[in-house]
């Protein structure tokens, strides 16, 4: 009988597994129907309505990395460096080389275009089946692992949520990292939840971890989570931790030799990623701020600030900054993180305030953001003229989604709260949940301060479990 109860659930997850790998693939073959194409942008430039922006750079990569191995260079000799993103051109490239595939062709004004109609949908295909596949197992995982909680709807509720919440899901149906990221976050909470001592499989999950970070610079630091949640679990077992460091540090020096053979440099971090980061970005409007100044003036005297202490200095930056000697790069970014952590010590007060202003836009889910993004054209007269209307168009409507959304993992929040203040001692669940929470954390301190709906992705998994707690528990009380 028991036998029968477990097994029945899973028959039921499955089905919404197999449903859930049917929507999201008609999604992304009726965008690739209607925005796999060439249009005129406002400076009348041809673009990709699918990749522009950071994408563009992506399949720029990836078609050197397809170009090169189509020559007779080594997979290791083709290896393009971590500049704005690793892993995901090199999925892309060694996808149409091994179909044998061109990623661009001439136009009629003989400008290299990306190509249309070139098998895509075999890329979304993929990232769909391997996030399911996830999904699924990770679903059996769950229910194995904690069969004995107390909670009816719980997994029922979860599973819903991973293959059907728009917010998320929207991710399969582009050729974002976002898709693939979530994979590997969820195969890794797979096997978290396993609770194995074995040395592979805490070695695997390290790996799994770094493998993050090559597909979003942005997780460099989420292995520290992992680590607190490993001194929970294993309290007396400390060197199960070494495996989990190893197999991080393993895909780590794997992304620095390759810099070595590169640029002659061990590095961990691109300096892109470095010099156009927090200053780059905000350090003008903390600065205008403090000098009651406009932000347009502020630019300028930041500008020759800047310029007097490189002539000062010595240091000479050339444009695009990857033709920069790596010494003199270094220096300014140094001086560029200084200045901005100086001025934010001298107004922590309009920083405080940006920062949550930032963090409550970033947390605001946008389920449509990938199908918008497909028609916009940042360029436009409408997109200069009135930024805010033109990048928000469905704020309020997105405004009212969240609240519906967070109303139940609020209460989650506050039902799980409530449980640890009356039993005063962690389950394994517990622990999990606290993982969650400082990731989360992690990932909002990191990225806040873009106010970027994108970069709030991974946190979907994360508020999924307490989502599903909250309508658990009100599900329970109303005895359905």
């Amino acid at each position: 009988m028991k036998k029968l109860n477990f097994f029945l659930p899973l028959k039921k997850s499955f089905l919404i597994i197999i449903i859930g790998i049917i929507v999201s693939l008609t999604i992304a073959s009726k965008n690739l129907e209607k925005f796999d194409k060439i249009v005129s942008n406002s400076i009348d430039e041809p673009k990709h309505m699918m990749l522009t922006s950071d994408m563009r750079h992506v399949w720029e990569v990836a078609d050197k990395f397809r170009s090169d191995l189509s020559q007779g260079k080594s997979f290791t000799e083709s290896l393009p460096i971590y500049d704005r993103a690793f892993l995901q051109p090199i999925l892309v490239g060694y996808y149409y080389y091994i179909l044998d595939k061109e990623i661009y062709e001439k136009n009629e004004n003989d400008k290299l275009i990306i190509k249309t109609k070139n098998l895509k949908i075999g890329i979304l295909f993929l990232q769909i089946f391997l996030f399911f596949l996830a999904v699924y197992f990770f679903n059996l995982q769950f229910s194995k692992t904690f069969l004995n909680i107390n909670k009816k709807y719980y997994a029922f509720i979860l599973l819903l949520f991973l293959c059907f919440e728009p917010t998320l899901i929207q991710w399969h149906s582009s050729f974002w990292s976002e898709s693939l990221f979530l994979t590997l976050m969820i195969i890794v909470f797979t096997l978290l939840i396993k609770k194995s001592e074995s040395i592979l499989v805490n070695f695997v999950i390290g790996s799994l971890i770094g493998l993050m970070y090559a597909q979003k610079a942005y997780s460099f630091l989420i292995i520290v989570p992992i680590i607190i949640f490993f001194l929970l679990v294993y309290k007396k077992k400390l060197l199960s931790i070494l495996p989990l460091l190893l197999g991080y540090i393993f895909i780590m020096f794997f992304i620095g030799l390759n810099h070595l053979q590169k640029h002659n440099s061990f590095y961990l971090i691109s300096s892109k990623h470095e010099y156009y980061s927090y200053y780059h970005y905000f350090v003008v409007g903390i600065y205008a701020d403090r000098k009651n100044i406009n932000q347009k003036t502020a630019k300028i005297v930041l500008d020759d600030l800047e310029k007097k202490w490189r002539k000062k200095n010595n240091i000479k930056i050339i444009l695009p900054i990857e033709n920069t000697n790596k010494l003199d790069l270094d220096k300014n970014i140094e001086y560029r993180n200084n200045f901005f952590l100086n001025e934010v010590k001298q107004n922590p007060i309009y920083f405080s305030k940006l920062l949550i202003k930032k963090i409550i836009v970033m947390c605001i889910l946008h389920p449509t953001l990938v199908y918008e993004n497909y028609m916009l054209d940042k360029g436009s007269t409408e997109a200069n003229e009135n930024p805010k209307e033109y990048f928000h168009k469905n704020m309020d409507r997105n405004i009212f989604y969240s609240l519906i959304i967070y109303f139940f993992v609020l209460i989650g929040f506050k039902d799980f709260f409530s449980k640890l203040y009356r039993k005063r001692n962690l389950e394994f669940y517990d622990k999990f949940l606290i993982l969650n929470i400082l990731s989360i954390l992690y990932f909002i301190s990191v990225a806040g301060l873009w106010g970027q709906p994108r970069y709030f992705t991974p946190c979907l998994i994360n508020i999924s479990f307490f989502f599903a707690y909250g309508l658990n528990n009100i599900l329970i009380k109303l005895k359905l």
